[in-house]
């Protein structure tokens, strides 16, 4: 990597994609990387964005019909967001999606997707709209987890994260489009097909950050419809339908919303679900035979705190800080959500809060794992805990499966986690499944 490294929440890789004879790689300093699969020699590099600004790579990239897509991180750090495609052989930018329009400014919403007031003042923002202008070039909306393909329609999904400064609102007026969005654009040029906001003007950081899924969903006639879902950090699966991104329904709330919206303060105002989540960048699995979708979660209590500040240029710029609450009760839960009602299905309570992702199989299986080091198989339809194996580190990453000569094997990898600090490891471990 080069000298200069500026990214948020510990110095993770989410994955590589394989595409014919290449290994394809975010890394750090904000480049993507492609390599011989064979012998690992680097093919092409291409700097994605300048990582003084605050730009960095954590996320996986996706690679489909001879294209990289890749969006960026940096929503802490006063950043523009995107979402690009490159050229799979030579490394060369295809199209350019900015997460950030030129006119961020939006409807001016007062309530949240699931209808909750989120206390805006509307007069004060015009007013600032007025004085500072549109904020777009420095806003965020970075794209943190891969998106949704449908090679049918050509279009991919994904979802957008918080606005810069975080929980300073009053230099950044408006929605702040498309931050804390479902966005969906053309696969083969990038350009703009739909979106759905879930928070206008987040000041809470609770951006939406959990990989997209597609699914087949009832609407709300009952009808079958293609449809997309997502976990959000407010606790809520949100379940859309693909064709203009509109919202079918929301799930019953996953996590505790005790004052929920509660606007930050200098002291500093509780709000729950915290910071964190919900489901943080946690990767939801389904079981299309159950119409269930399982996610984990986190409860950590947390007090929000604004501290106006000016933009610091590429440098932390949450515009406060939220803070655990000292000796507040702190868990997580693994819960199966049926996306055709929104009705919670079951639901496991956990010691540690959740950080990871579940797999589901067709045999009727969940596996997910935990901070304290065990990993889990749950009965998909119940939640009964069918097989445990103790990891010795914290099981911090979704699990996958594939098959050799007709056995299949579950694989993950116990490695810790930075952000809310989970003991850390260097072990990837397969299993067969009898």
């Amino acid at each position: 990597m080069g000298p200069v490294t500026t990214y948020c929440c510990g110095p993770n890789n989410r994955g590589v994609a394989i595409y014919k004879d290449k290994v394809y790689m975010g890394t750090l300093d904000a480049k993507l990387v492609a390599l011989d699969a064979k012998t690992g020699s680097l093919i092409w590099e291409t700097e994605i964005a300048d990582p003084e600004l605050g730009y960095s790579e954590t996320m996986a990239p996706t690679v489909v019909d001879g294209k990289v897509l890749i969006g960026t991180n940096g929503g802490e750090y006063g950043i523009r967001g995107f979402v690009r495609a490159y050229d799979a052989d030579t490394g060369e930018l295809v199209w350019n999606f900015h997460t950030i329009p030129e006119d961020s400014v939006g409807e001016w919403a007062t309530h949240d997707a699931t209808g909750k007031d989120m206390h805006r003042d509307i007069e004060a923002e015009k007013a600032a709209l007025a004085k500072l202008g549109d904020p777009y070039k420095t806003l965020g909306g970075g794209v943190w987890q891969n998106p949704a393909v449908d090679l049918k329609t050509k279009r991919i999904y994904f979802v957008v994260g918080n606005p810069s400064p975080d929980l300073d609102g009053s230099i950044r007026p408006g929605d702040n489009l498309y931050t804390d969005s479902l966005v969906s654009v053309d696969l083969n040029t990038g350009e703009y097909v739909c979106h759905f906001q879930y928070i206008a003007h987040d000041v809470w950081d609770l951006d939406a950050v959990s990989p997209p899924i597609l699914v087949d969903v009832k609407d709300n006639d009952g009808n079958t419809v293609p449809g997309v879902i997502h976990g959000g950090k407010t606790g809520n699966v949100y379940i859309h339908n693909r064709d203009d991104c509109s919202l079918i329904r929301f799930s019953e709330a996953m996590v505790d919303q005790t004052g929920m919206w509660s606007l930050p303060t200098p002291e500093g105002t509780p709000m729950l679900p915290g910071a964190n989540g919900g489901v943080e960048w946690s990767v939801m699995s389904v079981n299309p035979d159950l119409g269930l979708t399982y996610a984990v979660n986190l409860h950590q209590p947390m007090t929000y705190h604004v501290e106006s500040s000016p933009y610091p240029g590429g440098k932390l710029w949450l515009g406060g800080a939220f803070k655990v609450i000292p000796d507040s009760d702190q868990f997580g839960n693994v819960t199966a959500v049926d996306y055709n009602t929104g009705k919670i299905k079951w639901q496991k309570k956990t010691p540690l809060p959740m950080m990871g992702g579940t797999l589901a199989t067709a045999g009727g299986l969940v596996f997910t794992g935990e901070g304290d080091g065990w990993f889990r198989a749950y009965d998909a339809e119940n939640g009964e805990v069918l097989w445990s194996f103790f990891a010795g580190a914290g099981v911090n990453a979704p699990a996958t499966a594939y098959s050799v000569d007709g056995k299949e094997y579950i694989v993950v990898g116990a490695g810790g986690n930075t952000q809310i600090d989970f003991k850390r490891g260097n072990n990837i471990i397969a299993f067969t499944v009898d």
